[in-house]
């Protein structure tokens, strides 16, 4: 390798990494380094995005004509049934055959295909065997009403009046799929860019009656799920996104009043089972309800509408109260599949009485949705503007019609161009306003292409899924060992297929197009071999041979780089001997003499754990006084300062220990007072006993142990025996230890002394002698000696009563024990058992949906006192709590 620098000014980093290429036996565990063999299918094409200019020319505001169309109904019976009125191929929801003028006016202007800044008036006339309705549009010639009836009478529409716009305020219009529809109203000649992307942009999505959204009855509540963190990637329900899997779809404090707004109504879509969460608060609490709803089979394809009397619901539970406000309403869904919800309403009456109607005669599909539109504006001259506009559609979507102006004279038409405006009669002479498509939109890539190893061939489409991928491999290739991983969009597509156990494929996996189509598309097929990046690259990569041992450092298995002299030699002269200690045996403040060779100034000598500390040293002798340590036979080790550690094996008995002292030196008569045993001589195998009876050790060395004391009755002062050396040697402190009555904490008795599986009860211990000493712990044991910690409620420790909160425990009994650091254990007058019951006696029905949703009411005991989660297998289900 070689590297050349140049420095002109201030400092120079260098940073080199290295590659290896080809077979490596290594795992992808070593730090993400190693890249397995790749062989990666590329399917590409070209991708264009529709492009259109629209330019206005001459264009003069003139005098607005009124458009009217007059709606007639003939009786032909009773006059009973019902009749719907529309626009563009869209419905009203049912009228009556005595409508008014005000309510076939609010039919209108509810409408999905009507802009809402439409203007009109609406006036009735009885004639004879009828009724006709006349509908006057303030500005510009307005598509015709339609009609639609099942009753005793027939409709028709006729326009009377053709409108006639003031180019003052116009609209956009775009067909597609079978369906039209209108931009809001522009109000300005040229419009302005904003203007030109608004009103563009309100083309592509779906759209639905104000009436089931923000113009909802009585409505205090709306969630259009329009904000860009929302998703876009399918069809919405109305607008251009909704929610995916939001479980709660409302959630305020102060929550809102459900006898004025008992309603909530939502579109939904995928699989939902059939009950919901409600948090309601009501007078005197709050409280989380399940009441049941059926929401049918659910499609993950197809949009669904519901409309729920949640008061209804409630009152069921709890009826006859004074208010009951909705805090918190939540769905459920399984968790294997996602759910989506769009248009969520709180409102006084439902939004639709008829689903089914609303779903296939009043909302306009999303037919065509886009993921961007740019819109540049350029002024040729005084009286020609150009609009340029570029947009991004959303699924490969393309074949789109060229946008109309609603209501303007068409002078001529192709399949690239329209041209809107004077024919001598709608528009001021010489207004025209020519659309004309640049680009078209890319076609997404479509077919198939073709996959060989050695002899085997498969076929498979030009967007397979993974799973379908990796199980042609694995099946008609007979590898198991490829991972396929796919990345894209629908104009092309990567696939990688690594051989994820470092092998190398022979021969290659070949790929070839057979019959894709798209705009020009292209399949690439190539290998990348398997890898090892190093970055940075180790020390020991790097480093030079040498003969002598070298120190190396490593930090986070990076090895450093030696920038000096890093080697090491082992060297007989420069190593201490040892060749005899005098006296062999003694113990805590024994004098020592140790000779040898080769010894230094400074010397450390330990004897098993024990320090020798230096008096006095000379090159073959040092003196020491020994210190504390265990009892037991151990070798003399010397380190030398600058040398190490010297050779020889020498040996020293340390035969003397003692007890010197206990503390505390009090405790409880109930024992588990943790005390503390200073000495000299204490061994790894030291056991404590206290009048006999063991004190369990909890650390020891060779000058503490600490131990919890054993329970006892007696109150006068007992010994403390020390076993070490493996119980060889017992050493003893006499009288040095008292268990006092006046120091025991004593508990008179408990409550509840039998508790549900669930936990949060309140359990109270009564007694005295809680307070003042340390802390307090209150502690479950269970048949199998497993403690479970109690968590004490705060300020309920007044030395006389204990409160501590149960957790879920399982069934069986538990021993209730109390203990404070200062004191110990205390002592119990009554039983110290505690029994959780849980038990489950009988369920009303023993199978149910694979979907689930079905209702359980399961009987028992235990149960608790809230609301509690039950599982079947591992799906829980949620319980409202009856008793």
């Amino acid at each position: 390798m070689e590297y050349l620098s140049k420095e002109d000014y201030g400092a120079a980093n260098t940073y080199v990494a290295a590659k290896l290429i080809g077979f490596t036996s290594q795992t992808t565990a070593i730090e993400g380094k190693i890249q397995p063999e790749n062989h990666k299918v590329v399917i590409s094409s070209t991708v264009s995005k529709e492009e259109f200019n629209v330019t206005f020319n001459n264009m003069a505001t003139q005098t607005a004509v009124e458009g009217v169309q007059v709606v007639s109904m003939t009786y032909t019976g009773s006059a009973e049934g019902s009749w719907q009125i529309g626009m563009l191929g869209v419905y009203s929801d049912l009228l009556d055959a005595d409508t008014d003028a005000l309510k076939l006016k609010r039919a209108i202007m509810d409408l999905a295909s009507m802009p809402s800044s439409a203007k009109l008036n609406v006036e009735t006339a009885d004639v004879a065997n009828g009724r006709t309705y006349t509908v006057t549009f303030q500005e510009g010639d307005w598509p015709a009403l339609q009609t639609k009836q099942d009753g005793d009478y027939t409709t028709s529409v006729s326009v009377t009046t053709n409108g006639k716009s003031s180019l003052k305020s116009w609209r956009l219009q775009l067909d597609h799929g079978g369906s039209a529809l209108l931009s809001d109203t522009i109000t300005s000649l040229p419009p302005t860019d904003e203007q030109m992307e608004e009103a563009l942009e309100s083309l592509f999505q779906a759209r639905c009656p104000p009436s089931i959204g923000d113009g909802a009855p009585g409505g205090v509540y709306y969630e259009g799920y329009e904000d860009d963190k929302y998703r876009s990637d399918s069809e919405p329900f109305c607008g251009k996104r909704f929610a995916r899997n939001p479980g709660i779809i409302f959630n305020e404090n102060p929550g809102k009043n459900l006898k004025a707004t008992p309603y909530i109504c939502f579109a939904h879509r995928g699989k939902l089972f059939n009950y919901v969460r409600v948090l309601v608060q009501m007078p005197t609490r709050s409280a989380h309800y399940y009441p049941g709803y059926d929401f049918g089979p659910g499609s993950e394809t197809m949009w669904n509408y519901t409309c729920m009397n949640v008061l209804e619901m409630i009152e069921i539970y709890n009826p006859g109260q004074s208010f009951y406000n909705m805090l918190h309403f939540e769905l459920y869904r399984p968790s294997h599949k996602d759910v989506y919800v769009d248009e969520v309403v709180l409102c006084s009456q439902p939004t639709t009485e008829r689903v089914e109607l609303l779903l296939t005669d009043r909302i306009i599909r999303a037919t065509v949705r886009e993921q961007s539109v740019e819109v540049t504006h350029t002024e040729v001259d005084a009286t020609t503007h150009r609009f340029s506009v570029v947009f991004t559609p959303q699924d490969c979507e393309n074949n789109f019609n060229l946008l109309s102006f609603s209501g303007a004279p068409v002078l001529s038409s192709s399949a690239s161009a329209k041209t809107f405006g004077d024919n001598g009669v709608e528009w001021t002479a010489g207004s025209t306003v020519v659309v004309e498509r640049s680009v078209r939109a890319s076609p997404p890539v479509t077919g198939t292409w073709r996959l060989t190893h050695d002899s085997n061939v498969v076929t498979v489409a030009a967007d397979i899924d993974v799973e379908a991928l990796t199980n042609l491999i694995e099946l008609d290739f007979q590898l198991p060992n490829v991972k396929v991983e796919k990345d894209g969009s629908c104009y092309g597509y990567t696939y990688n297929m690594k051989v994820v156990d470092f092998t190398s494929l022979s021969p290659d996996i070949q790929a070839e197009d057979i019959d894709l189509a798209g705009d020009s598309p292209v399949l690439t097929k190539m290998r990348v071999d398997a890898f090892t990046f190093f970055d940075p690259i180790p020390g020991d990569m790097l480093a030079t041979s040498e003969e002598s041992a070298q120190v190396r450092v490593t930090v986070n298995d990076i090895s450093s780089k030696c920038t000096g002299d890093c080697g090491y030699s082992w060297s007989a002269g420069m190593t201490p001997t040892i060749t005899g200690v005098s006296p062999a045996s003694g113990g805590n403040g024994a004098v020592l003499t140790i000779t040898g060779t080769g010894f230094a100034t400074d010397n450390t000598v330990m004897i098993g754990k024990a320090e020798c500390t230096q008096t006095a040293s000379s090159e073959t002798e040092i003196t020491c006084t020994l210190g504390k340590g265990e009892i037991g036979t151990f070798d003399v080790k010397v380190t030398a300062e600058s040398k190490g550690l010297a050779s020889g094996s020498q040996s020293f008995e340390y035969n003397s220990g003692s007890v010197d002292s206990v503390d505390p030196s009090t405790g409880s008569l109930a024992g588990g007072t943790l005390v503390t045993v200073s000495g000299n001589g204490f061994d790894e195998t030291a056991a404590v006993d206290i009048d006999g009876n063991a004190c369990e050790v909890v650390e020891v060395s060779s000058t503490e142990i600490s131990c919890r004391t054993p329970a006892s009755t007696q109150t006068s002062a007992v010994d403390i025996n020390v076993a070490v050396n493996s119980a060889a040697q017992t050493l003893t402190l006499s009288a040095a230890y008292t268990y006092a009555d006046g120091v025991t904490p004593k508990v008179t008795s408990f409550s509840p002394s039998t508790a549900a599986a669930s936990g949060g009860e309140t359990l109270t211990i009564n007694g005295q002698g809680f307070q003042g000493y340390g802390s307090l712990t209150v502690q479950l044991k269970d048949s199998s000696d497993v403690m479970v910690d109690l968590a004490l409620l705060e300020d309920s420790t007044d030395g006389s009563v204990i409160e501590a909160t149960l957790p879920p425990l399982a069934p069986g009994n538990y021993e209730v024990i109390v203990h404070s650091d200062g004191r110990g254990l205390a002592s119990f007058s009554g039983s110290t058992t505690l029994t959780v019951t849980f038990r489950v006696d009988a369920i009303s029905a023993d199978g149910g949906s694979f979907e689930g949703g079905t209702r359980l009411l399961v009987v028992g005991e235990g149960f608790g006192n809230n609301g509690s989660d039950v599982s079947n297998s591992n799906t829980t289900c949620f319980l409202s709590l009856d008793s």
